[in-house]
């Protein structure tokens, strides 16, 4: 039986036609299995460890994504871009499953940086809605312009591994905000957790977490330029579909202090 047609505004370019699923992240960076999807609707108005207790969502056959591109920038992006971001998640998949959590592991790669980067923001596109390409239509330049290297300091990519160990969900999130009740400071992100990365792009001058690694200096490169590239980056627990990076434990145990 063959899939119905799903007619929308692609992520991208703007253009309204049918759309393609697009993987978040890409099939070939080990999102090919079936996930459980929760619903990020009825977990923010829940008690935490009612969530932690009994977990529940959507199982989507395909893996995490959804049809957000059309078939033109699917295709392009995918070419572009793929190839890079699936070498480097291949290539950081065993610090994410043999770092301690919390701990930091240095690695040096010989990489693509600017194709990385612009996988990412593709990503990032499709994990927002419809409206955030026309609100940021630099972004789209850089992404759609393979030597585009155009990306304004208000976009910060950062990174992080996903412990294994202390993980047990998947997170994306789009456009959200932060306040950060000592200081007063703001953050505006947007974040894709997925084995073996946490990818966070922070919009404005405070960052969420100043754990994750800052690569948004990728963007110096040429686009499909081989570099060898030295990174240190932190191992991070997911616990659930919305909020901080602590363990189960540690959730379960704030909340019952609480």
């Amino acid at each position: 039986m063959s899939r119905r047609t799903i007619i929308g505004k692609c992520r991208i370019c703007g253009s309204v036609g049918p759309l393609t699923y697009e993987h978040i992240p890409p099939e070939s960076a080990f999102n090919d299995q079936s996930v459980l999807e929760p619903n990020r609707d009825l977990i923010i108005g829940r008690d935490t460890i009612e969530y932690l207790d009994n977990r529940k969502g959507r199982t989507n056959q395909r893996g995490v994504g959804g049809y957000t591109l059309c078939g033109d920038c699917n295709s392009k992006t995918g070419s572009w871009y793929v190839p890079a971001f699936t070498d480097f998640s291949h290539a950081l998949y065993p610090m994410c499953a043999g770092l301690e959590v919390y701990k930091s592991g240095w690695i040096t790669l010989k990489i693509k940086p600017l194709n990385i980067l612009k996988q990412i923001m593709t990503m990032f596109c499709s994990v927002n809605s419809e409206r955030y390409a026309e609100v940021h239509p630099e972004m789209i330049r850089f992404i759609l312009n393979q030597e585009n290297r155009a990306l304004p300091d208000k976009f910060r990519i950062s990174i992080a591994l996903y412990n294994l160990e202390h993980s047990v969900v998947l997170r994306s999130t789009g456009i959200a905000s932060s306040m950060d009740m000592n200081n007063g400071r703001l953050s505006v992100f947007s974040e894709i957790s997925f084995p073996p990365l946490i990818l966070m792009l922070d919009v404005g001058q405070y960052p969420v977490d100043e754990r994750l690694t800052n690569i948004t200096w990728f963007k110096n490169y040429n686009y499909n330029e081989v570099r060898s590239i030295n990174l240190i980056l932190k191992s991070l627990p997911i616990s659930t579909p919305v909020g901080n990076f602590l363990t189960e434990t540690e959730l379960r145990a704030l909340y019952t202090d609480s």
